[in-house]
């Protein structure tokens, strides 16, 4: 009997989810704000529990595995959501295990910014031994490295991530629990500030479109592009993908921004060139397929 992935795709503040083909093609998609959850008297991990049950329910074919794609810090095991700061019903529970429990099938979960660089690496053609680097600028800073034929994940989980590296002098509480962190100015969530304070009347998908020379958004594609550059000196890859919601909206100086990087980069021999700089595919990509195929490849 035909069998698909129920696929979940979380993006800071909404998840959406499918049953996707082996050949890539999503059925029943369906998505939710995650504030929702927090509504009513049910905590929030039951209602997404009882919600995926039901979902689960209206699959056309069997499924075989369902895959959680998170824009957050796992554990090292991807056993357990360490920190997700706007669906924190999640945060220390055993995910995984809950849902297999529930669903009868295999679970897996994993960073979404993992996920998009084994889905960009496939697409784009790169090869298996390269070194590459993948950056994606949303409502936080999320990236992920390719070395030479795997992940590199760390000790911990969580090699490759630049969201915390703090900026002196700048005071800030971040969710992590520090002060000053470079997501707090160079991702989404300033990008967020710039639109209310500086450009109201502009409609948020249009401020890069209109503005995108303005001083003020050039100090902000400064700061987005300090920690990727930072990530470029220490790895030294061959290859830089860039993708994410922010630089995926229309009119971003994508450009400006990869000058910026270089700007800040090292390179210790001129004659020898940097690391190639390519667009994501998966920024464009349907969420939940970047995720299904991560479960079909094991990647």
């Amino acid at each position: 009997m035909p069998q698909t992935t129920f696929a979940i795709d979380f993006t800071h503040e909404s998840m959406t989810a499918a049953f996707v083909s082996d050949d890539g093609v999503p059925e029943g998609t369906a998505g939710f704000d995650l504030i929702d959850f927090l509504a009513g008297d049910s905590g929030g991990l039951d209602k997404f529990v009882a919600l995926l049950i039901a979902k689960s329910r209206t699959a056309k074919d069997g499924i075989k595995t369902v895959v959680l794609s998170m824009p957050c810090d796992l554990d090292a095991s991807r056993s357990r959501v360490v920190n997700f700061p706007q669906a924190s019903w999640l945060n220390d529970q055993p995910l995984p295990e809950l849902l297999a429990s529930a669903l009868n099938v295999p679970v897996v979960m994993e960073r979404r910014a993992i996920i998009n660089l084994c889905y960009d690496r496939v697409m784009l053609g790169l090869p298996d031994d390269c070194l590459a680097v993948g950056c994606y600028v949303d409502t936080h800073y999320e990236s992920a490295i390719w070395h030479r034929g795997a992940l590199l994940r760390g000790k911990n989980g969580s090699a490759g991530n630049i969201a915390h590296i703090t900026i002196q002098d700048r005071e800030d509480n971040c969710f992590c629990g520090k002060v000053g962190c470079v997501d707090l100015y160079g991702a989404g969530l300033r990008m967020r500030q710039l639109h209310t304070m500086i450009f109201p009347d502009t409609p948020l998908e249009s401020l890069f479109e209109r503005h995108g020379e303005h001083p003020i958004v050039l100090d902000y594609l400064g700061m987005m592009a300090y920690p990727i550059a930072m990530e470029l000196n220490i790895v030294d890859p061959d290859f830089l993908i860039l993708g994410g919601a922010i630089p995926s909206m229309r009119g971003f100086p994508r450009t400006l921004l990869e000058e910026e990087i270089v700007r800040h980069s090292y390179h210790p021999n001129p004659d020898q060139a940097g690391a190639i700089f390519l667009p994501s595919v998966a920024s464009t990509t349907p969420g939940v397929i970047c995720a299904a195929q991560y479960a079909l490849t094991s990647c």
